[in-house]
């Protein structure tokens, strides 16, 4: 595009200074030349007249001005242009141009003809082809998520799923559970819809994905679906508005079963070799998926949802009379779904198979996704399906709901009225949703020497941890990993990112803090009923919104157990908010800690956690002054400044944490390991004493985390792990090693009995633990007594190794830790 910048310069002057133009009219003519006017004009002149363009006008080789100090001395004149272009050499400027390389072709152009009145114009130009680049950017997005649908599945959790879903069939013959369905529960990116899709590809299952008309996403939504099951009826029966909803979802689910034996008896006369329920389901899930697009489902899946949705509104009123309750009868035969199940279950039973799985496992699996949508208004029917699919307890179909939410209210007896009534009445047992969707799937096994720690900073390295969802869409679609940290920004938020995003909810705060710092929502198992459904509903919306994940939903006890894993592409993104100017983190911390029912830990240990995670951000800043441009007021943005260096040198780390004086012996210690290095961007907690052994902290360097150890691990509650240089010369100085691994062990203490004297037999105590546990030395043991009146730092050699290092550091004030300020001792 090299004639871009010219095109739009001349796209005047062409037409009033070529030859070409000799033929037109002298009126016309005249009228071309006056276009660019005696303003453009006067400002030209003030423009060339300024002393640092005159050194380049009568220089006689013909010397031309960076582009960059020429958009900015335009700019000085030309107030159309905005300000910031001005400071020409500041980094944001420098992004803008690295972005739209064409601005540099038109400015060479402006100079050329000493015109400078159209480079707004043309800066706008391509700001509107940036905008259509944009557009297509949403394609590719699109392109990567359906590519990444087909790629090879790793791990094994359709048939952990499988299992599950056998175990609880076999276990509903007891007379108290009271249906065969469950719910799959997980965050975005998980897989929940992958998983499934590949369970169909061997085990016969209907998809229905019921996503929301204004919310994108993939698989498509069977939009005609989703509008019948939560429509409602244009004329309800007698104002019973419960039993109109029950008898639309009777109605769809008994045509449902009827199609599917159509189509089922015309793959079986079509295709001789479908010789088994496998090759059955594989065909008929290809002839429900193949070719399916983002917007929209393929022709024969819209086909197939129009003729169940036009059979089933014929039928509505043939279901069961109006006004006759029979949700109670026994008699099922003459149910509509349960009729026509058994016609579909005969079509599936004379298949070949082994007859001893036809008593163990489901002949049909109904998949209900995005099925959140079923519960967000009375009329919307899950209640209602519920009761259809319990007189269908008997046979050989079991159902799956598909959901982002993990509120137990919605798919647990204790949200829907009739439900728990039942439940009061005749003790039926729900089945507990299914959340072990997977963690790491595309990780590559670590051992040493695999990675240098440069390498384990890259992004393209960071999205390979945690959910499939970054590192899929981005194999299926690498021009996009370009934009990774932003796209898993606007994950983490639940927003579109955009020019500012404004103050952050405290629900926002939450997410991102948990994405640094491991927060844990309190137990709810011995709450009051009130209190616990507050503290469920808010810890759920961060499972919804905001990539936390559920570990375990307890519908018995009515508890949700949820965390915010270790996704070093999330921590990052999380990192770029943080520097945000209206971020304070300090009262971020405060006001999560009072807003929300998490735990405040022991001891402290949460705000130590927080400075450790402030001063290596702010080393990363002094390493990377681009940063400091990225949220500011005048930057350009929407610009993702390219990979920026996040490995950490030990010993700027700790004079960003500790207030340490220069020239001190202390100083003098830490510089010591000037050329040791640390990299995290994340801590996150450890349940097991095993995992702060040197190979366990070693794999964790490589997703950039630092450790809380475990609760009751004695003398030691924060690790953070250095790498020292290699000596060999044939070798990166970096390569990841265990052999060369060393770390900072910290403790906290929180207590009046602490205070500016030393109790160095805690930096004892930690060296221990260590040993025990086989662990990397500590080369900085420091212990932070916060709870001491008075201010010290004090400090000591190892007592029996002169390489290590002893720290005391007594109260929590600026004059102790460099990232605490005055206002924050409040907090």
């Amino acid at each position: 595009m090299n004639d871009e910048g010219e095109d739009i310069l001349n796209k005047r002057t062409r037409r009033s200074s070529s030859p070409t133009h000799e033929h037109i009219p002298p009126s016309q003519r005249k009228k071309l030349n006056d276009e660019y006017s005696d303003e453009f004009k006067k400002l030209d002149a003030r423009i060339l007249s300024t002393r640092s363009l005159q050194i380049f006008l009568l220089h006689p080789g013909n010397l031309k001005p960076d582009p960059r100090f020429l958009l900015g001395t335009v700019a000085m004149f030309d107030d159309k242009i905005d300000p910031m272009y001005r400071d020409w050499d500041s980094p944001a400027v420098a992004h803008f141009f690295e972005a739209n390389p064409d601005v540099e072709q038109l400015l060479s152009k402006a100079w050329e003809k000493k015109r400078f009145g159209y480079i707004q114009e043309g800066i706008n130009r391509l700001r509107k082809k940036k905008e259509t680049e944009v557009t297509m950017e949403v394609f590719l997005q699109r392109e990567a998520t359906s590519k990444s649908w087909v790629q090879d599945y790793v791990g094994d959790v359709p048939d952990q799923i499988w299992e599950y879903i056998k175990h609880h069939f076999s276990a509903s013959r007891s007379s108290t559970m009271y249906a065969r369905y469950t719910a799959i529960v997980q965050s975005s990116g998980m897989g929940k819809s992958r998983a499934v899709d590949e369970l169909a590809k061997t085990h016969l299952a209907i998809p229905l994905c019921l996503r929301n008309a204004n919310a994108r996403g993939f698989p498509p939504s069977d939009n005609q679906v989703r509008d019948y099951l939560t429509g409602k009826l244009a004329e309800e029966r007698g104002g019973h508005h419960e039993w109109a909803t029950y008898i639309r979802v009777s109605a769809f689910l008994g045509t449902l079963f009827e199609k599917t034996s159509e189509v089922v008896q015309d793959i079986l006369l079509e295709l001789p070799d479908v010789d088994s329920l496998c090759s059955l389901a594989l065909e008929f899930r290809r002839r429900m998926t193949e070719d399916q697009g983002f917007d929209a489902c393929n022709e024969f899946r819209q086909a197939f949802y129009n003729d169940v949705v036009k059979r089933a509104l014929k039928l509505e009123s043939l279901v069961l009379a109006p006004g006759k309750n029979s949700t109670s009868s026994s008699d099922n035969s003459d149910f509509l779904p349960v009729r026509n199940f058994v016609k579909l279950e005969g079509s599936l039973r004379g298949v070949n198979s082994s007859s001893n799985a036809l008593d163990t496992e489901p002949l049909v699996t109904l998949v209900f996704d995005e099925a959140h949508v079923l519960t967000e208004h009375v009329s919307s029917g899950f209640t209602q399906l519920c009761s259809v699919l319990q007189r269908l307890r008997t046979k050989s179909v079991f159902s799956l709901f598909l959901s982002t939410t993990c509120k137990i209210t919605q798919f647990g007896p204790f949200g829907n009225d009739n439900l728990s009534n039942r439940t009061i009445e005749s003790e039926v047992q729900f089945i507990d949703p299914f959340t072990d969707l997977g963690f790491d799937l595309l990780v590559e096994k670590y051992r040493d020497g695999l990675f240098t720690l440069d390498e384990v900073t890259r992004e393209a390295h960071m999205m390979k941890f945690g959910r499939p969802l970054f590192e899929t869409r981005f194999r299926a679609q690498p021009a996009l990993k370009r934009d990774a940290l932003i796209f898993a920004l606007n994950k983490l938020l639940c927003k579109t990112y955009v020019k500012d995003f404004g103050l952050l909810a405290k629900h926002e705060m939450l997410a991102i803090l948990s994405r640094r710092i491991p927060i844990e929502f309190v137990s709810t198992r011995y709450m009051p009923s009130r209190c616990r459904q507050e503290i469920i509903e808010e810890e759920m919306r961060q499972v919804e919104s905001h990539l936390r994940i559920c570990l375990k939903i307890d519908q018995e006890e009515e508890t949700v157990t949820t965390a915010a894993p270790s996704e070093p592409l999330l921590s990052e993104a999380a990192f770029l908010i943080m520097q945000m100017d209206e971020f304070n983190a300090s009262t971020a911390m405060k006001d999560v800690m009072s807003g929300f029912a998490v735990s405040k830990g022991d001891r402290g240990v949460l705000l130590i956690l927080l400075q450790a995670i402030l001063a290596r951000d702010a080393v990363v800043r002094e390493l990377n002054p681009i940063l400091d441009s990225f949220w500011s007021s005048s930057a350009i943005y929407g610009f993702m400044p390219k990979e920026w260096q996040r490995v950490v040198p030990l010993n700027l780390f700790l004079r960003r944490l500790l207030c340490i004086p220069e020239n001190s012996e202390l100083a003098q210690a830490v510089d010591t390991f000037e050329h040791a290095r640390l990299y995290f961007n994340h801590f996150i907690k450890v349940h097991d004493f095993g995992a702060i052994e040197s190979p366990c902290l070693t794999a964790l360097l490589c997703r950039g985390a630092a450790v809380l150890c475990a609760d009751g691990e004695e003398g030691i509650d924060i690790i953070i792990q250095a790498l020292l240089p290699s000596d060999s010369p044939k070798t990166n100085p970096y390569v990841i090693d265990s052999t060369r691994l060393v770390s900072i062990a910290i403790s906290v203490k929180n207590g009046n009995l602490y205070g500016t004297s030393p109790h160095w037999q805690l930096c004892d105590s930690m060296v221990e633990v260590l040993l025990a546990n086989n662990a990397p030395k500590a080369i900085f043991r420091i212990v932070f007594a916060l709870g001491a009146e008075e201010l010290a730092i004090r400090f000591q050699k190892g007592r029996d190794d002169d390489d290590s290092y002893d720290i005391w550091c007594a109260g929590f004030s600026p004059d102790v830790l460099s990232q605490v300020k005055v206002e924050d001792q409040s907090t």
